[in-house]
């Protein structure tokens, strides 16, 4: 593992100029006469308002920029395999991303500080804003941010007197760090997705699973041989807790008819106490709770900020109930896995018929596995957007249509009292939103138009 000193007197230049990136120059900034830096920042794109008081270049990177500095932080939606910086980190230089750069001066400026780290292909933000209540609710002060929310180093600024550091990470972030030393990490699941940018689905998951490293306690779902632990990891003797749809004498689960989480084979709390939605749901209050009694807080304040948390936009949120129809918005549902845990937790709580609506940009994913779940658990499939003809492939009686105010609009005109239409796209946004959050107001706007 690296330490700060490693960055003294070095030539940085910062990849990306985003949210993230812009984060990090700041942060450098701020470090940059006690470290004795010389700082550089480059984007891919060109950028308008870009006023910083480093040396800024715009378009194609600068390869003589990277050869001159010693290291690069690059923003997460930057690949590393990028071929100048393929290049450069074949030519010895230091590759790192914000976390890399937050593990740095969280391990040396708060080591009695905790930290709780979450990564998964779904379910990220609900589990780390749960664990923001729950921790809050025991008293103590949380600092939320990484991949939601406050980049990662803004926290060691802003919220410097937390007790309990929550990040959520991506693959991205987490395939260029290598310090990072979570007192609880945690894997939610991992299934297709990225595909656009990993070179298979076992390159993508070794990225997930490099959160564990360096990990006191480690949390992952029973259920998905993906997120588990390595054996010498586990022979190492680090703490494992597992959590699963099954009810388990060691460990979380839930009961045979899903009618309550169970811990240890025994009743923690009625699913009828909880707002959240879904088996799927129910598996993620589980890695929260795993992860809180992993610090000490009580079973007490797990359960009452639990039974209070409402969920979040645009994850399995129902938005309406017209004439007798549920319309649930869970435009965070990106890749294929998340439509999935969507279809499959709603599905048993469904009286009538599921409808659902999906598209939008596949990122180059494996849709086959949605097709036994479609055929066999959707009633109606409405799709549009740029893969709709892929997706239309795994049921023979799905329908296209323009656009998604369209879907909606279909949908109402073959829902009746009981059924439920679910926005839960297994695609990527972009196509035809600025993103998720868009796609979801979209959706919202469609059903309130409805007469």
């Amino acid at each position: 593992m690296r330490s700060v000193s490693c960055l003294k007197n070095k030539n940085i230049a910062v990849i990306g100029l985003g949210i993230t990136g812009l984060s990090c120059v700041r942060f450098l900034l701020q470090h940059q006469k006690s470290l004795g830096l010389t700082l550089s920042a480059m984007d891919t794109r060109v950028l308008e308002s870009i006023d910083l008081p480093i040396p800024v270049t715009l378009g194609k990177l600068d390869e003589a920029m990277l050869q001159q500095a010693d290291v690069l932080v690059v923003s997460p939606g930057i690949a590393l395999s990028t071929p100048a910086i393929a290049k450069a980190s074949q030519d010895g230089k230091i590759l790192m991303g914000d976390i890399e750069l937050f593990a740095l001066f969280f391990n040396e400026w708060m080591p009695n500080k905790s930290l709780l780290a979450v990564t998964g292909s779904n379910g990220k933000s609900t589990v780390v804003s749960l664990l923001q209540e729950i921790v809050s609710q025991a008293g103590l002060k949380p600092a939320l941010g990484g991949n939601i929310g406050t980049p990662a180093l803004q926290l060691l600024e802003t919220h410097a007197d937390a007790d309990v550091f929550i990040l959520e990470l991506s693959s991205f972030q987490l395939e260029s760090t290598d310090s990072l030393q979570a007192d609880v990490a945690c894997i939610l699941n991992i299934t297709d997705d990225h595909m656009d940018r990993y070179s298979d689905f076992d390159d993508y998951a070794a990225a997930k699973l490099r959160i564990y490293d360096n990990a006191k306690q480690v949390v992952c779902n029973l259920d998905d041989i993906h997120t588990l632990p390595s054996p010498d990891l586990i022979v190492s003797g680090i703490s494992v807790q597992y959590f699963s749809a099954e009810n388990k004498e060691g460990g979380w689960g839930l009961t045979e008819d899903k009618s309550a989480i169970t811990y240890n084979g025994e009743r923690f709390l009625p699913a009828s106490e909880i707002k959240l939605a879904g088996v799927h749901n129910l598996m993620n209050i589980q890695a929260a709770a795993a992860m809180a009694k992993s610090l000490g807080i009580r079973d007490a304040d797990i359960i009452q900020a639990v039974t209070q948390f409402a969920g979040l936009p645009h994850r399995c949120q129902k938005v309406s109930n017209k004439y007798g129809v549920d319309w649930i918005n869970d435009s965070k549902a990106t890749n294929v896995g998340a439509t999935l845990a969507a279809v499959h937790g709603l599905r048993p709580t469904i009286l009538g018929q599921l409808i659902l609506l999906a598209g939008g940009d596949s990122k180059q994913a494996d849709l086959s596995p949605l097709r036994e779940t479609f055929e066999q658990q959707v009633d109606h499939l409405f799709l549009y957007g740029k893969d709709a003809l892929l997706l239309k492939q795994l049921k023979a009686d799905a329908k296209l249509v323009a656009d998604l105010p369209t879907a909606v609009a279909e949908a109402a005109k073959v829902a009746n009292e009981g059924d439920a239409v679910l926005l839960s796209p297994a695609c990527a946004s972009l196509d035809m939103f600025r993103n998720y959050e868009h796609r979801g107001q979209c959706f919202i706007d469609s059903v309130e138009a409805l007469s």
